[in-house]
């Protein structure tokens, strides 16, 4: 997805609200990417056979309409796959089976285990198929405008980086660093991003920065944020700044993204106040 835009698009819903928003994201992504999109649905496994049955075709043909109701579903060739399974194993065999470049899905706020159940989907997910993971957590209110992305000196980052800037060129992307060093604040005065990029990238964020250029042959404005919590500085800037996606790498050992089960990853997750794209290493 960093060096092109995905060509198939899987979207897991769970028919709920935090389901519908990331329908309505995928459906507009497909018609802006001209990608095919798959729409997924899990029945339980563990449902009487006769249960199954019947939800199975219900729930096809509710999804279907749905789909069709969203404006932007004309322009998009799109599918509707209702399945019994468990969700985990269903999302990660259809986004290979559909060569997925891309999969959505929503925030399941109201689940008492949400960290870990929503990490253990997405970090399967793409340690499985390689494959980002964009994590609709708002209502759809339209294309991104102000993207934050968090860089450090690993190569996940920079795809992360350009990813979202290859992805939605309309956006104004801001590259933090969140650094334990104190350093000035370029652009904090406003709620807009900063029109500039800092003189010079700090030597260790080259790759990111070489990973964004060649992606899409412009230098994003860089802002080091001194701290050591990274989840919360995002937190704070995505509020700063009115970002609509956080941009995030999902290396092992990369400090914004140690592992996706470990804490940083999911208070990423939880504290963040808009969408969030996770992009794995390659």
């Amino acid at each position: 997805m960093h060096d092109t835009l995905p060509a198939a698009i899987l979207v897991a819903t769970d028919m709920s609200p935090r389901g519908d928003r990331a329908l309505a994201r995928a459906v507009d992504l497909a018609a802006a990417f001209g990608a095919r999109l798959a729409v997924l649905h899990v029945v339980d496994e563990d449902l009487p056979a006769s249960l199954r049955a019947a939800l199975i075709p219900q729930a096809e043909r509710l999804l279907a309409e749905q789909v069709a109701a969203l404006p932007a579903a004309a322009e998009v060739a799109w599918t509707v796959t209702v399945m019994a399974g468990v969700d985990v194993a269903a999302i990660v065999e259809q986004a290979e089976q559909r060569g997925a470049g891309l999969v959505v899905l929503g925030m399941h706020r109201e689940h008492p285990f949400r960290g870990i159940v929503f990490g253990t989907t997405a970090e399967r997910v793409m340690r499985s198929g390689h494959c980002p993971v964009l994590v609709a957590k708002g209502a759809y209110r339209g294309p991104y405008r102000h993207i934050l992305a968090a860089v450090d000196d690993s190569r996940a980052a920079g795809r992360a980086l350009a990813a979202a800037a290859r992805c939605w060129p309309q956006a104004t992307v801001q590259a933090v660093h969140v650094d334990d060093v104190p350093a000035p604040l370029d652009g904090l005065a406003g709620t807009a991003f900063a029109a500039e990029p800092r003189p010079a990238w700090p030597a260790h964020l080259a790759p990111a920065l070489a990973d964004v250029e060649a992606a899409t042959g412009r230098r994003p404005a860089l802002l080091v944020q001194p701290g050591d919590d990274v989840a919360d500085a995002l937190r704070a800037l995505a509020d700063r700044f009115a970002a609509d996606l956080v941009a995030v790498g999902s290396a092992a050992g990369n400090r914004p993204m140690r592992a996706l089960l470990g804490g940083t990853a999911e208070r990423i997750l939880d504290l963040a106040p808009c969408d969030v794209l996770v992009v794995p290493p390659g």
